[in-house]
């Protein structure tokens, strides 16, 4: 029977005898620390730590990678023990550990292929900087302290091998959050030019963790990406907040304008390869330098500052969305949000003539998101459409608030126009778009990368690197020289360079292709993602074509009316909104002008109904379409005609029924057609009952159940009937012909 193989985390027998070896030598030098201490107990613990240090150097020269990592980890320990024995791990001075840590560094640097010498120097300096917490004043010196740690741990995470790089960074994140903390602290309570001083510590903080999440290798521990540069901008943004935050009427205001221009500028001015990382960073920075500061401005109660402020924003957005046609779905909705804002806190100082100036102000940004949203694709313009709706609302609370009923009118009817506009063009651009069917194809001469096709694998010619690492790449070549040269001198062999590490020219030349294979791919699916849209409408207006018989007669749609395609903006929601703003403006006139009739609240109701179908009116089943509309405008009418005596109305509602009924049956619609009619003999009915008495009018509808009743019993049995003896059909009477020819109406 044949072992199963060895578990990857197995230990060999060697590996076994040398651990076993450095714990009895560490547990043998503790025990005399403890046993005996003295000065020549130190002395004789650091010469043996020279000694197996020695000792390490010439198995890293045989080379013995195993014994060399052994022997340094002994040394590591019989160093540490001897350089202050009679101190606690966190209590006493500051001078032994930074010996200690300088030696270990130098190590580290001659003899790379052992991991304990940088991991021992890391923790040296862990240990001296926690033994300087004590005496070392709050303030300045402990941010200096805490950043300068978390910064040397970065730059361990940066350049060290993977155990080494994940070690430091684990143990440095605890550092960067307190250095943060503490510099922006002291910003925040500093004053004079000092306080800038922190800001410059968090500035450094924030670029190193940025630093560390290039390296591929530490990618899973700084997750999601997005993230790591979002709180590395939010840190800086919130030290600079800080220092600015004095009072005074210009360093609060300047806060925000530094924060709107550090995002407009990163969006509008950054290049791909740095747009990956520092545009989220800029963007947190100048959100959290805005925030701030609109805090600090409405808590002040300072409306004019906040007002310019907030129109800034949007002007430096919108110039964005003009420069960068991606930036577009974030841009244009951000720039509608401040600029209503901006109207709303006019209302205290008046600027635009009061409410009633500030909503005027908000129709018209409500007029501008619409504009925008034309400019842009269908599943990019919700949150540009939602933010305009926003203001529309904003604009009638206002009118509502101040009871201003007539330009509460004007301004929904304006509204509701636009809006039914605006849903016009959209399904009018549908109507184009399907017609015109899939684009033409693109000569393979002049195919760019997004339109030629993703077979095969994606060769990508080795360029400049665009990242983080790119600066610091040639000084790390330069130094990667100098080292080579002291190993030589040494005889020590130089391991392999670390793949992880994004410094490796080869590793940085992959890091670069694998990005523009990204950015191809993503455009090569963008593309696609386009051309289906076409082919799906192109699709749906071939197959109703298709469905369409060619001797239809008359009730058929022309095959080359555009509006016989099913366009997927049809059914928009614009429709609805453009028919609400509509009644509410009608209703809101009625009750202003006092009109108490039936219908100026009934018929406009109906209307915006039957706009809300949009061109589903024209298109498809009448009864979703129309249906809705036609009875609320009819039975209201028609209860009132019958129970209130005395009135014209049954009149106008047996001639409106007629006129309905007459162009629903020249236009070929169902839903009129049968609304019209019922309406018509619903109202004979009723008036009819209320002329009779109650016996009589008990008799005709007693009769009139029976006789239905028994016309629809020998309808279903003629029919079953002749299904069981396969009669032929006979010849079509004049019923028949009726119900075919109400069959074939929409």
């Amino acid at each position: 029977m044949t072992p199963p193989p060895p578990l990857p985390y197995q230990a060999r027998g060697l590996e076994w005898l040398l651990a076993v070896g450095v714990v009895l030598v560490a547990s043998a030098g503790a025990a005399t620390t403890a046993a005996f201490g003295g000065d020549w107990v130190q002395v004789l613990l650091v010469g043996l730590a020279l000694a197996v240090a020695a000792a390490s150097w010439g198995a890293a020269v045989v080379p013995l990678p195993r014994t060399e990592e052994a022997l340094a980890a002994v040394a590591v320990t019989l160093a540490a023990l001897g350089a202050d024995p009679g101190s606690a791990l966190l209590r006493g001075s500051v001078l032994p550990p930074v010996v200690v840590g300088a030696a270990f560094l130098l190590l580290a640097f001659l003899l790379p292929g052992a991991a304990s010498w940088p991991l021992a120097a890391w923790g040296a300096a862990q240990v001296a900087a926690l033994r300087a917490l004590d005496g070392i004043p709050s303030g300045l010196p402990l941010s200096t302290l805490t950043v300068g740690i978390a910064l040397a741990g970065l730059a361990t995470a940066c350049v060290g091998r993977p155990l080494v790089a994940r070690l430091a960074l684990l143990s440095a994140l605890p550092w960067w959050v307190t250095g943060v903390v503490t510099a922006i602290r002291t910003a925040w309570l500093g004053a004079g030019p000092g306080r800038w001083l922190p800001v410059a510590l968090t500035a450094a903080a924030a670029v190193g963790l940025l630093l560390a999440r290039e390296r591929r290798l530490l990618g899973r521990l700084l997750r999601p990406p997005a993230a790591v540069a979002v709180l590395s901008g939010t840190a800086f943004g919130a030290a600079v907040a800080a220092a600015l935050h004095s009072p005074g009427p210009v360093p609060v205001p300047l806060a925000g304008y530094l924060g709107v221009g550090l995002a407009s500028a990163a969006a509008a001015t950054l290049r791909v390869g740095w747009r990956r990382v520092l545009l989220p960073a800029a963007v947190a920075a100048g959100a959290t330098l805005t925030v701030v500061c609109l805090a600090q401005l409405l808590a002040g109660e300072r409306w004019t500052a906040l007002t310019w402020l907030l129109v800034t924003t949007g002007a430096m957005s919108l110039g964005t969305a003009v420069l960068r046609r991606d930036e577009r779905p974030t841009a244009i909705p951000t720039a509608v949000a401040c600029w209503g804002l901006a109207a709303l806190c006019t209302v205290p100082t008046g600027d635009l003539g009061g409410t009633r100036g500030s909503a005027v102000a908000l129709t018209v940004l409500y007029v501008g998101a619409l504009a925008g949203g034309l400019a842009l694709a269908t599943d990019t313009r919700r949150a540009t459409v939602t933010t305009g709706a926003a203001c529309a609302v904003g604009a009638v609370v206002l009118l509502v608030v101040i009871r201003a009923r007539g330009q509460m009118a004007v301004q929904l009817a304006v509204q509701g126009a636009l809006t039914c506009a605006w849903a016009w063009l959209l399904w009018r651009r549908a109507v184009r778009t399907a017609r015109a069917g899939p684009g033409p194809e693109v000569p393979a001469a002049e195919a760019t990368d997004a339109d030629r096709p993703a077979e095969g694998p994606v060769v990508v010619e080795p360029g400049p690197p665009h990242s983080l690492f790119a600066v610091a790449h040639a000084a790390r070549a330069r130094v990667r020289t100098a080292r080579r040269a002291v190993h030589d001198l040494l005889g020590v062999a130089v391991p392999d360079p670390d793949p992880g590490s994004t410094l490796a020219p080869e590793a940085e030349r992959q890091e670069a292709q694998r990005e523009e294979a990204e950015r191809r791919g993503a455009r090569r699916q963008e593309a696609r993602r386009v051309e289906a849209q076409r082919l799906a409408a192109h699709g749906r207006a071939a197959r109703h074509e298709a469905s369409v018989p060619a001797a239809a007669g008359p009730t058929a749609a022309p095959q080359d009316d555009p509006e016989a395609t099913v366009p997927g903006e049809e059914s928009s929601p614009a429709w609805r909104a453009g028919a609400g703003q509509l009644v509410l403006a009608t209703w809101t006139w009625a009750a202003l002008e006092e009109w108490h009739v039936l219908e100026w609240y009934t018929l406009p109701l109906a209307l915006g109904l039957l706009l809300a179908a949009g061109p589903r009116l024209v298109r498809g089943r009448s009864a979703p379409a129309w249906g809705p509309g036609l009875w609320v405008a009819a039975a209201p009418s028609v209860a009132w005609a019958v129970l209130g005596p005395g009135s014209e109305r049954p009149v106008a509602v047996v001639a409106v029924s007629g006129v309905v009924l007459a162009l629903a049956a020249w236009r070929s619609v169902r839903a009129p057609l049968v609304a019209g009619a019922l309406t018509a003999v619903v109202l004979g009915l009723g008036l009819l009952a209320l002329q009779l008495p109650v016996a009589l009018g008990g008799a005709v509808v007693v009769g009139g159940a029976l006789l239905g009743v028994g016309a629809w019993r020998e309808l279903v049995a003629r029919r079953r009937r002749r299904e069981e003896e396969a009669d032929p059909q006979p010849a079509p009477d004049a019923a028949d012909g009726f119900r075919r020819r109400l069959a074939e109406m929409r």
